[in-house]
C-alpha cells in the first residue's frame, strides 16, 4: 500500500514525463515543508548547477562583452582567494613540514606534475580570443605564457603554503584548504 505522499511524487512524475515543460513551469513552487523546491523537483543542490548552466547561457546570449566581463570578475575574485589563501597561510608554515622536503623522491615529483598537468588543459581558450587582439600572432603565444608563468607560480606558492602549514600526508582529503584553516582554528578563511 503506498502512502499519499508516495503516491504524489508517483503522480508528479507521471506528468512530468508527459509535459516536460511543466518542471520549468512550476519548478520553483513551494514544497510540503514550505521551502521553495528548485527546478529539478527538490533535489537540492543539483539543481543550483541547473540553475547556474541557464545563468550562464543566458549571459553568453546576451553577448560576447557581457560573457567577457563577468569572466573578467571570476577570474579577479578567484585570485584574489588564491592570493589571500597564500598570504594568511603564509605565517602559519612551520618548515619542519617540509622535512624531508620529497618524501616519495623523483617518483612521487612525477605523479603529482602529471596530475597537475592536466589543470593546464584550456589554455588554448585564449585562442579563442583571436578576434579581439590587434595582433594576435604576437599577442596569444604572449598571453598563453604568461598565463602558465603566473599559474605555475600560484601552484607552487600554494603547495609550499599548505605543506608548510601541515604534513604533507594528512592533505590526502578532498578539501586540503578548507581542511587546513580548519585544523589551525581558521575558521573564517576556511569558509572562503
Amino acid at each position: 500500500q503506498e502512502t499519499p505522499k508516495e503516491k504524489r511524487e508517483r503522480l508528479r512524475q507521471k506528468e512530468l514525463i508527459k509535459n516536460p515543460g511543466g518542471a520549468l513551469r512550476d519548478g520553483f513552487s513551494r514544497g510540503e515543508n514550505g521551502n521553495l523546491t528548485d527546478l529539478t523537483g527538490g533535489m537540492g543542490w543539483k539543481g543550483t548547477g541547473l540553475l547556474i548552466i541557464v545563468l550562464i547561457t543566458a549571459l553568453i546570449y546576451r553577448g560576447m562583452k557581457e560573457s567577457r566581463n563577468a569572466s573578467n570578475i571570476m577570474v579577479v575574485v578567484k585570485l584574489c582567494i588564491v592570493l589571500l589563501v597564500i598570504a594568511v597561510g603564509v605565517f602559519y608554515v612551520d618548515t619542519a613540514n617540509w622535512d624531508p622536503f620529497a618524501p616519495n623522491g623523483v617518483t612521487g615529483v612525477l605523479k603529482g606534475v602529471s596530475a597537475v598537468f592536466f589543470a593546464y588543459i584550456g589554455f588554448d581558450a585564449i585562442s579563442t580570443t583571436a578576434e579581439e587582439c590587434k595582433d594576435p600572432q604576437r599577442d596569444l603565444p604572449r598571453g598563453m605564457m604568461w598565463a602558465i608563468i603566473i599559474c605555475t607560480i600560484l601552484y607552487i606558492a600554494i603547495a609550499l603554503v599548505l605543506t608548510g602549514m601541515v604534513p604533507y600526508d594528512q592533505l590526502n582529503v578532498g578539501d586540503p584548504l578548507a581542511f587546513v584553516f580548519e585544523k589551525l582554528d581558521l575558521k573564517w578563511m576556511s569558509g572562503i
